[in-house]
């Protein structure tokens, strides 16, 4: 689907809940974290999708070049510093001794590897899409240039996209059509089980690069009922629990054994409009009669109960480069309905909605 326009779009607050993180026994005198997800991952090829739930378990098993801290500032990774060779291009010194899960050593030709890849793949090309292959270029084992074909502000924050994750050769090309479901990276974490619709485990990778995990096993329950992900926090099943319903904040803020965690997180909830097909909907006049005749405060009132703030435009309010002062679209009935007699569509249309698991 293209999404050209966004007509309903909220910037959310993420919901994460404590519940004391006990880490209880693995029954091998190891520690275990157990956290509930709203959803399941859909692949572990990082490359071949773009969701939150895969990138919530990915990012312990995968890592990238640069990474962003609490605060959105980029951090060295696997790339220990980067310098601006001239407008288009930036070379990175890779950190040495580094091993993936396989046991391969991570090297200049993996970062290589796996752009080439990127840039192949139907799912990432908002990611990866600026990137220019002829500027790939291995330096050295430790040293790699990369760059654009045209000057692009944000190179080094879409290097630190988990989609960029750094992947091993050897591995994908073993795994053959398993590769969504046997990953090899570089990160604290490697994917012990997956049993789909239930949990996933990872143990922790005792030839980590940095620091060491500081649980033996990472156990993520796959819960998609708001009710029953709560009710695992209350009971002590789980120690942390994401994704927390609007209607539940107030159950776990009266609650002393929890603790709430709430921040503007980096997601924007939106509905794009597909103008391949010959619809209602390639007609620009359509596309603003919706925007006008959705209110979007209201939506936010009702459905989110207030957890969340309207979107500015098309990236979140914390994203690079976001533009917080663009125009919005003014809730109007009246100026939608003539929008649509404008464009022949004053008796409506039918039009098809496509909705994911974890939305409202």
């Amino acid at each position: 689907m293209k999404k050209t326009l966004k007509l309903l779009s909220l910037f959310l607050l993420a919901a994460l809940v404590l519940a004391g993180c006990s880490s209880g026994d693995t029954g091998s005198g190891g520690s275990t974290l157990t956290v509930a997800s709203d959803a399941e991952p859909v692949t572990f090829d990082i490359q071949g999708t773009n969701d939150t739930a895969t990138t919530r378990v990915a990012r312990q098993i995968f890592e990238t070049l640069i990474r962003q801290d609490e605060d959105l500032n980029l951090v060295p990774s696997l790339a220990l510093s980067w310098d601006q060779v001239d407008d288009t291009t930036y070379e990175f010194k890779l950190k040495e001794g580094v091993t993936f899960h396989n046991g391969e050593a991570f090297t200049a030709d993996d970062v290589y590897w796996t752009i080439k890849r990127a840039l192949t793949s139907d799912h990432i090309g908002h990611i990866v899409g600026a990137l220019d292959e002829s500027k790939l270029k291995v330096v050295d084992d430790y040293t790699i240039q990369i760059g654009t074909d045209v000057p692009f502000g944000p190179l080094l924050t879409h290097l630190a996209h988990p989609a960029t994750a750094i992947m091993n050769e050897k591995a994908v090309t073993d795994a053959g059509e398993d590769v969504g479901t046997t990953p090899v990276g570089t990160g604290p974490f490697k994917l012990e089980s997956w049993n789909s619709g239930s949990d996933l485990t990872l143990v922790k990778f005792d030839d980590y690069h940095g620091e060491a995990a500081k649980s033996d096993k990472l156990v993520f329950k796959l819960i998609a009922e708001n009710s029953v992900r709560l009710i695992e926090l209350e009971t002590g099943g789980v120690d942390i629990a994401y994704a927390i319903a609007p209607a539940d904040i107030s159950k776990v803020e009266e609650n002393d054994d929890l603790v709430m965690v709430r921040d503007l997180d980096l997601s924007t909830s939106y509905v794009g409009f597909n103008v391949q097909n010959d619809t209602a909907l390639k007609d620009k006049l359509v596309r603003q009669a919706i925007n006008h005749a959705i209110d979007v405060e209201s939506v936010l009132d009702a459905v989110y109960l207030g957890v969340g703030q309207p979107a500015i435009g098309p990236l979140n309010a914390k994203a690079f480069g976001a533009n917080l002062e663009l125009p919005q679209y003014e809730y109007d009935l009246d100026k939608a309905k003539a929008l649509l007699v404008e464009a022949g569509y004053g008796d409506g249309f039918a039009v098809n909605l496509f909705v994911g698991d974890n939305n409202p």
